[in-house]
């Protein structure tokens, strides 16, 4: 995936990535190697898209004729002078996944190693023999794929959130038929959700193997 970068300032101490993809698929953007969003469809390639800078200012990004161009506020940017279309062989890296995207991570790992802790603790309680006994066990081993899966999708794959989504909608089915169903069932289900759109609003999740 050749790698193309434009200077943003006057000394090129900070720079556009843009990484195309030969396949025509996804074109994904960077400041310093930390992703900014993409050019997900041809659609957007063609027309263009503008990103917001750190400091505000407004970054957009075109390919015209399968060759990208950016502007800073209406104003064009340079290519440095040395390509780096050997980039990614060099250093197959995928940037970082941003402040926001982290959050709801650690987020969601609190969340889910929270109910994991909380289900062990009350079929401890419920010991040793109880109706509430194997839901609650079964609902903390469940919790811990549903971990799993967080720490899977920090290695940038993502069959990660796959397996914590379906963890959580397995947690969902469990408390329904054993008629615990209560708030405990309903937070993994909000905040996978809302990882997985700041995944794919911020171009992450294109970026993900």
């Amino acid at each position: 995936m050749p790698v193309l970068e434009f200077a943003l300032d006057a000394n090129a101490f900070n720079r556009i990535q843009v990484h195309i993809n030969t396949h025509q698929g996804p074109v994904s953007i960077m400041l310093n190697r930390t992703v900014l969003g993409s050019l997900a469809t041809i659609e957007e390639q063609s027309s263009g898209k503008n990103f917001r800078l750190p400091d505000s200012s407004v970054l957009r990004v075109q390919i015209l004729n399968g060759h990208p161009q950016a502007w800073r506020n209406g104003l064009p940017l340079l290519l440095t002078a040395a390509p780096v279309e050997s980039l990614l062989v060099e250093q197959p890296t995928h940037g970082h996944m941003g402040t926001g995207v982290l959050a709801l991570i650690i987020l969601n790992l609190l969340v889910i190693g929270g109910l994991s802790l909380w289900f062990s603790i009350a079929a401890f309680m419920n010991l040793p023999a109880s109706k509430m006994l194997y839901p609650f066990l079964f609902s903390g081993l469940l919790a811990l794929v549903g971990l799993l899966g967080v720490f899977v999708l920090l290695a940038w794959k993502r069959w990660g959130l796959y397996l914590a989504i379906g963890y959580a909608f397995v947690n969902f089915a469990l408390a329904v038929v054993s008629g615990i169903i209560d708030y405990r069932s309903f937070v993994p289900l909000a905040t996978l959700a809302l990882l997985a759109f700041s995944l794919h609003s911020t171009g992450i999740w294109h970026e993900l193997n």
